[in-house]
């Protein structure tokens, strides 16, 4: 009789151990405050998703924890993605709205300290197509007069380390263009008033998203031209095919050489997750599944989807944290070869 009255005492006790262990990981964010970093200044796209989203995840997340937004801007993201890597506590409470960065790291840039294949991929609030556009004038009216013209067309872009500036130097390597890429502008609205008043011709790298919202108006009445699209990605084809919304739009990967093919591939992997959001490596497993469970629940709801829709003027395409993970683990593997061949486009 003891030895089944202790073993009884021993299962409950087990049991009880399990529940609570079980009830814990489950509702790590209960009482908690959990924090959306953005690796840009206020305003921009990354940081109007992130605000955006912070309004309806914690619903969506065990007791309903208040969700914060935190601007880091700095080294087109590589800041932000630093401090999560190297000073974030592996808690699950604190997420990057990240930048697709893994550029910076394939190129080997010293600047980065972070490794994206330790990351964990919670999911993403849109899958990108990137554009370049530029103003409806004569001698710059599509690809094959931007060949011919006698002036180069000016276009703006923030840094060398950031999306347009990639964008842009890719097209005018694979589709031997003569673009004259000016960084230093910070954002699209700061890009849109150098358009307006003539100061640029155009730009390179802008998210087919921000676009439509940014400058629907001007593409309403044809003051500028969409010249080229980065393509939507079709994970059956394993190619990328042109947006239905522009489908009059041609791909990079389309007009380019079979040779430039693993170059755009590769620039372009980092548009299939488009709007990412990650949490730091070794956050427990069960609390990154709550994590990509609650961010899907949350971007699939109806009331997100709403607000999205009002605010970014299209509907959103969210991508899960698995693809996510499984895209990136792919792009890291990246070969020497296709290393030297991004060092040769962006490292001068």
């Amino acid at each position: 009789m003891k030895k089944l009255s202790f073993l009884l005492t021993t299962i409950a006790v087990v049991a009880a151990v399990l529940v609570y262990t079980m009830g814990t990981a489950v509702a790590f964010t209960e009482g908690k405050t959990v924090r959306i970093l953005v690796g840009t200044n206020p305003g921009g796209g990354f940081d109007t998703h992130a605000r955006v989203i912070a309004r309806h995840l914690g619903k969506h997340l065990p007791g309903n924890p208040k969700i914060i937004v935190q601007n880091m801007p700095g080294g087109s993201g590589v800041i932000a993605a630093n401090y999560l890597y190297n000073v974030v506590k592996p808690n699950g409470l604190t997420i990057l709205a990240s930048l697709p960065v893994h550029v910076q790291q394939l190129v080997g840039r010293k600047v980065v300290q972070y490794d994206l294949k330790y990351v964990n991929w919670i999911g993403s609030t849109n899958g990108e197509v990137m554009v370049a556009m530029v103003r409806n004038v004569k001698e710059f009216r599509d690809l094959k007069a931007i060949k011919s013209a006698t002036t180069r067309p000016n276009f703006g872009y923030g840094s060398k380390a950031g999306l347009s500036h990639q964008f842009g130097a890719l097209i005018n390597r694979v589709l031997e263009l003569n673009i004259h890429l000016i960084s230093g502008y910070r954002g699209t609205a700061r890009i849109k008033m150098a358009v307006e008043q003539g100061e640029l011709d155009g730009f390179a790298g802008v998210t087919m998203t921000a676009a439509f919202s940014s400058v629907g108006d001007w593409l309403s009445k044809d003051r500028v031209t969409i010249l080229v699209q980065s393509g939507v990605w079709d994970p059956k084809a394993s190619t990328f095919k042109r947006h239905p919304r522009i489908k009059d739009v041609p791909t990079v990967l389309e007009l380019a050489a079979p040779d430039d093919r693993p170059l755009v591939n590769l620039i372009s992997a980092g548009q299939v997750g488009g709007r990412p959001y990650v949490a730091p490596p070794k956050v427990p497993a069960d609390r990154v599944k709550t994590l990509r469970d609650a961010f899907w629940a949350t971007v699939t709801s109806p009331e997100y989807k709403s607000e999205s829709k009002r605010v970014f003027r299209t509907e959103l395409e969210p991508v899960p944290g698995k693809v996510l993970q499984d895209l990136m683990a792919n792009v890291m593997a990246a070969s020497p070869q296709e290393r030297a061949a991004l060092k040769a486009l962006f490292i001068k």
